[in-house]
């Protein structure tokens, strides 16, 4: 595998291991309840975690993980804590076995989502998973920028007078979901920016975060982990349940020890995705599309 832009990539300082988060008796990714737990595992600050006797994450250890993604922010950690630790009572932490808080139900007007975490217990609901990605890919097996808008915003606006509602399709928070597209996408062979299937489960899986940031650091392209090796019961279905249907859109038996990442007619032209991978990005466009998602701030 060719490297590139090795020295640009920036220490993955906020990356914690099992040994570090094992030497304080705090879980790993393999221990974290599946779910939204789970998913936002690699953003665990370990020092503070420590202190505390419990998993939290801290302004400091989100914007971490974002340099190690390749953003460029300087607020960033502040803008996606924040909205989970103060309404949990602790502006300086944000408890990760409390993060359920935060999930939208799937009827709460213009804020709701399609119901990937479940609001009562956390978990995730691997065939709203599922439904969720097709809906967004429209049956391709792979999601363009303009399916991730199209979804996030909602295909109609109904008017009311002078106000303007979306229609309900989000899928997990609108801002997390752009930053996937920005720190995942890859490039194709006609230079179109694509999100596949494999790192959708990953990110749900919770290892996309700082897998990605190694390869970013080792400066080779990100593999995400094989449907074997996927941690969490919740992604294996959502692995299982994207291979049946992609068989089944193309004409053959579902078989779900196939790739949980069917990827139609799509070439990935990997120098070009290498390229986009170690490319420093900004947060602000992420930020200021997606704020009106943050009131009320959750995931869903």
């Amino acid at each position: 595998m060719s490297k590139i832009g090795q020295r640009n990539a920036p220490l993955a300082a906020g990356l914690h291991n099992d040994s570090s988060l094992q030497d304080k008796k705090l879980p790993t990714i393999k221990d974290a309840p599946d779910g939204i737990q789970a998913h936002l595992q690699a953003f665990v600050d370990v020092k503070k975690s420590g202190e505390l006797g419990k998993p939290v994450i801290t302004a400091q250890s989100t914007r971490q993980m974002l340099q190690a993604l390749g953003l460029k922010t300087a607020v960033g950690g502040h803008i996606l804590q924040k909205p989970f630790s103060i309404p949990q009572g602790h502006a300086g932490h944000a408890d990760l076995a409390r993060m359920k808080e935060g999930i939208r139900g799937v009827s709460e007007g213009i804020q709701a989502d399609t119901g990937t975490y479940v609001k009562e217990t956390g978990g995730m609901n691997a065939d709203k998973a599922v439904s969720a990605w097709h809906m967004m890919t429209q049956g391709k097996g792979y999601a363009t920028a303009d399916d991730v808008q199209r979804f996030v915003t909602g295909d109609k606006t109904h008017d009311f007078g002078l106000f303007h509602t979306r229609k309900v399709g989000k899928v997990l928070n609108e801002l997390e979901f752009r930053l996937l597209f920005d720190v995942a996408a890859q490039v194709d062979d006609k230079g179109q920016r694509v999100l596949t299937a494999d790192r959708y489960v990953a990110f749900l899986d919770g290892t996309l975060w700082a897998d990605l940031a190694k390869a970013r650091q080792a400066g080779t392209l990100y593999q995400p982990r094989p449907v074997g090796e996927v941690v969490h019961e919740g992604p294996k279905k959502v692995a299982t349940g994207l291979a049946q249907l992609a068989a089944s859109f193309a004409g053959t038996a579902g078989d779900p020890g196939t790739s949980a990442a069917h990827q139609a007619n799509l070439t990935i032209d990997v120098d070009a995705s290498l390229k986009e991978q170690q490319s420093t990005k900004t947060l602000l466009p992420t930020i200021g599309g997606a704020m009106a998602a943050l009131c009320p701030a959750g995931f869903g």
